[in-house]
């Protein structure tokens, strides 16, 4: 009796707390760079998620190593309007090891193309490009 009143009770914290996922979206590109004369090697690493939840909130993280480590997050909510996704962010953190979210208000656009998201306006690691959809 006792493990199926945890299991209802596991149920139905699961059921309260989780945020179910509508859609989410990832880029990663990941290459070796060298030096002609000298032979130096070094990795170039550039990963981008983003994640559409059904209450239309969206949580990205953005992370590119090559010269500079640069690193961050963006949470807000989402719409689609005539095959525009738009992003309004509302916080945003800049740091992997602090969770101190910065209140920031602004605007991403992309264009709904198929399984790929093709930015519009706004800030990006790299212009050209486009997150794939894979769930």
């Amino acid at each position: 009796m006792r493990k199926i009143l945890l299991l209802f009770f596991c149920f139905v914290i699961h059921s309260l707390t989780a945020q179910e996922v509508q859609e989410v979206y990832k880029f990663k590109e990941e290459n070796v760079k060298r030096k002609f004369l000298s032979g130096k090697t070094w990795n170039y690493l550039d990963l981008d998620s983003l994640t559409l939840l059904k209450n239309q909130n969206f949580h990205r993280v953005q992370f590119y190593r090559y010269h500079e480590i640069r690193y961050t997050e963006f949470k807000g909510t989402w719409k689609i309007e005539n095959d525009t996704l738009k992003l309004s962010i509302s916080e945003f953190n800049e740091s992997q090891n602090k969770k101190d979210w910065i209140k920031q208000e602004g605007i991403l656009k992309y264009k709904l193309r198929n399984k790929k998201l093709i930015p519009i306006n706004g800030y990006q690691f790299s212009a050209f490009k486009n997150l794939i959809r894979i769930k």
